[in-house]
């Protein structure tokens, strides 16, 4: 089944710096955005979507042929799957398949970015309406945990510590992201989740359209050499 090759492809190349002469030049800073809920059919040449296509998707390449696993409905298990390549068993059936880290945190330390830790490569996530002095395990505004994968994982949160050193070190607020771009400070690998209003998930005011409420304050300040750029989508019906 194809799934999202174009971000397991990306992040390899993080992994092991291996090119050939007629490739790009080698990797050297990843930027994962995630939205939701619609399929690429709704975006691609949507007006409703002017900064995707108008300004993304001339820039660079993008794939139109990747998939979500099949009955991943749930929120979370997408985000699971993204992170550690599967949803640990749990279901799109199970009525706590979206529940907190409280009930769905995982021990293991098979998953990316504890990989990349082990391989001295940086990493850090940026959530959007998180707080700068803890990890946040349940919802709070429009910052929902169950788009949070990297808190479920027990290696970063101390099983469940909201200040465990760690992982407040690398869960930080979206407010935080400008002031490392512009200072040159951020990490190889950067996961970036705008709130529910941000992320095509809800039609918020003022707008009142899921599509048209895009992170594009984060995409217009890229400028980073080796940089790689993802906008990815995980939506029921892909």
């Amino acid at each position: 089944m194809r799934k999202c090759w174009q971000i397991i492809l990306v992040v390899a190349g993080l992994l092991v710096s291996v090119t050939r002469a007629d490739t790009l030049p080698p990797i050297q800073t990843v930027f994962i955005i995630l939205m939701e809920n619609y399929p690429w059919s709704s975006i691609k040449g949507s007006t409703n979507a002017p900064y995707i296509n108008d300004v993304l998707l001339p820039m660079g390449v993008h794939c139109e042929q990747y998939y979500n696993p099949s009955n991943y409905n749930c929120s979370l298990l997408g985000y699971l799957w993204l992170e550690a390549g599967t949803a640990f068993g749990i279901s799109t059936f199970d009525p706590h398949c979206d529940d907190p880290p409280s009930v769905n945190h995982q021990s293991t330390t098979n998953h990316l970015v504890s990989q990349l830790d082990r391989a001295g490569i940086s990493w850090k996530t940026y959530q959007e309406g998180g707080l700068s002095d803890r990890m946040l395990f349940t919802d709070l505004g429009n910052y929902a945990v169950r788009h949070n994968a990297f808190v479920y994982f027990d290696d970063v949160t101390g099983t469940n510590d909201q200040f465990y050193p760690y992982g407040v070190a690398h869960v930080r607020p979206y407010s935080e992201l400008a002031g490392d771009l512009a200072s040159n400070t951020v990490a190889r690998y950067n996961f970036i989740t705008p709130d529910l209003c941000h992320d095509m998930h809800d039609s918020c005011a003022p707008t009142n359209n899921a599509i048209r409420l895009r992170p594009t304050r984060i995409t217009a300040r890229f400028s980073l050499p080796g940089m790689t750029l993802i906008l990815r989508r995980l939506s029921p019906s892909e």
